[in-house]
């Protein structure tokens, strides 16, 4: 396993950063015929472009000399361009094939992908950390995220020590054919919550929480906020609080408290939240359904 990179980036590249590179173009067209690849080729105008064919498994250079006669060259690719094209072909179909791949992280740092072990990262610095502490937006869910952010090089070195210098090397014009990696992290009480990447910004990868991701040890889906208690107005859910673990009822009912949400009963049991709307607006109410 190679090192993880300082700067893992760009996999998921808003248009304007790629624009501040002067890096050659990369797009696919899999399955194509050499005229069907140049034809693609002169959609996005003169000058050298890549072109992949994850059918064929090729990566290639054209050099598209004037788009109305449709002159054009093929050339070798640079071999540090060749590697890294064929690092995203092999990435594609690494299991489970695809574009977007799904990782397991624990705070200790160990990663692994549909449960074979990849790599050890640093652990996260407070190992009582809980899905509620990250759920919301804040210090701590920012401080959680820039740290998992940090993984995301090892994970891409697993496979291949390029995959992490794509923005250097390739203008990727085809977000379709980005590699692109979620990560669930579950904490020490049980909770868990999934991350993804979102963008990067000045060589820096940001990661972000995954929307309704957060579950607490219970297995509940963390609200984050008033209408997501119920799933929105006239919606009905239910918690249950049976575990060992209290803290997840205290967070929960402090979580409503805040929200001006009545709760009807305390402790460990089930509990039934719903959601009505009249001409004063949407009433939000729980009550403990059974212990």
């Amino acid at each position: 396993m190679k090192s993880m990179k300082g700067t893992v980036i760009a996999v998921l590249l808003s248009a304007a950063a790629m624009e501040a590179h002067a890096v050659t173009p990369l797009i696919w067209c899999d399955g194509c015929t050499r005229a069907q690849k140049i034809a693609k080729a002169k959609t996005y105008g003169t000058g050298d472009i890549y072109i992949g064919d994850l059918t064929a498994r090729t990566f290639q250079g054209f050099t598209i000399f004037e788009v109305a006669s449709g002159d054009a060259t093929q050339f070798d690719p640079p071999p540090s361009d060749l590697a890294a094209g064929q690092q995203l072909i092999s990435y594609y179909y690494a299991s489970p094939q695809g574009w977007s791949k799904g990782f397991q992280m624990d705070l200790a740092g160990h990663v692994s992908s549909n449960g074979s072990h990849v790599t050890n990262v640093n652990g996260y610095p407070n190992p009582n950390t809980t899905a509620w502490d990250v759920a919301f937006p804040g210090p701590q869910q920012n401080n959680f995220t820039d740290w998992a952010a940090q993984t995301y090089g090892a994970i891409f070195n697993y496979y291949g020590s390029l995959l992490g210098d794509l923005a250097s090397i390739f203008h990727l014009l085809d977000t379709s054919h980005v590699p692109s990696v979620t990560t669930e992290i579950t904490f020490n009480d049980g909770s868990r919550i999934t991350l993804k990447q979102d963008t990067t910004t000045n060589g820096k990868i940001v990661v972000k929480v995954v929307q309704d991701s957060a579950r607490d040890s219970n297995n509940n889906t963390i609200p984050t906020n008033r209408n997501a208690v119920t799933g929105g107005a006239g919606g009905r859910a239910y918690y249950q609080f049976s575990g060992s673990n209290s803290s997840d009822f205290q967070h929960w009912a402090q979580a409503l408290s805040d929200w001006g949400i009545p709760i009807s009963g305390s402790g460990g049991g089930t509990y039934t939240c719903t959601s009505s709307v009249d001409d004063a607006g949407v009433h939000v109410s729980c009550f403990k359904a059974s212990n």
